[in-house]
């Protein structure tokens, strides 16, 4: 790939659509018209292609919309001119969404961290996230700050729990 910034993306964006046409018709014609049986580890594997470059066309078709942009300090490898980033509340949902999926350490982290950043932006989003993803942070918070009764009531707030 050879373009940068909005270009690159509809780049991206048009190949995994070619990639996505390409796997389904494995899945309907990959034996001369005829079709893969279900179970078999070809569908299988195929279906599982096929979901995630789904996922990837969604993704890049909310990247434009869940991005801004900045001006970092100091001057990084891209250079002194902006550069594209998630948005606060894309990131917060991705990572309470990790968190929730995988129990790492660093996500919880990273989750206190973006609540001491911005906790307003969050409470002004936070009934668009997931309930079990807001629930689960919170009790797990609960759980390691069990002493800390005015942080507790304060997160729970800001989830809108």
């Amino acid at each position: 790939m050879t373009s940068n910034g909005p270009q690159a993306v509809t780049e991206i964006f048009q190949s995994h659509k070619i990639l996505c046409g390409q796997a389904s018709q494995l899945l309907t014609s990959p034996n001369r018209g005829q079709r893969l049986s279900p179970g078999s580890k070809l569908a299988t594997k195929t279906r599982k292609l096929l979901t995630l470059f789904r996922a990837i066309i969604l993704i890049l078709d909310e990247l434009p919309s869940g991005t801004e942009i900045i001006i970092p300090v100091p001057t990084t490898i891209q250079g002194t001119g902006a550069v594209r980033v998630i948005d606060f509340r894309h990131q917060f949902t991705a990572k309470l969404s990790a968190y929730y999926s995988r129990q790492s350490q660093n996500d919880y982290d990273d989750i206190i961290f973006l609540f001491g950043i911005n906790s307003d932006a969050i409470f002004g989003f936070s009934h668009q996230l997931d309930l079990n993803h807001r629930q689960y942070f919170a009790e797990i918070y609960t759980y390691h700050n069990s002493s800390e009764t005015s942080w507790i009531d304060f997160v729970r707030r800001v989830l809108r729990l």
